[in-house]
């Protein structure tokens, strides 16, 4: 399984309303070029919090698309 198809899936396999993981803790999995790679492929996007600073990486329709597929 690709190092992108371990990133979706984590972020797939998490209860929807908790759905999200920061950019921080990705890197501490994953290499920033997949991370990179999956936002320019647009099947995760970064989401501001609604609260305050800061922001955490969310699948999008596509990568939800791309899970279900699996």
């Amino acid at each position: 399984m690709t190092s992108k198809k371990k990133l979706i899936n984590e972020l797939c396999e998490m209860p929807e309303h908790l759905r999200g993981i920061s950019k921080e803790i990705l890197l501490n999995k994953y290499k920033k070029q997949i991370i990179d790679e999956a936002l320019d492929e647009k099947i995760i996007k970064i989401r501001k919090w609604h609260d305050g600073p800061g922001e955490i990486i969310i699948p999008t329709e596509k990568g939800l698309d791309l899970y279900k597929k699996k």
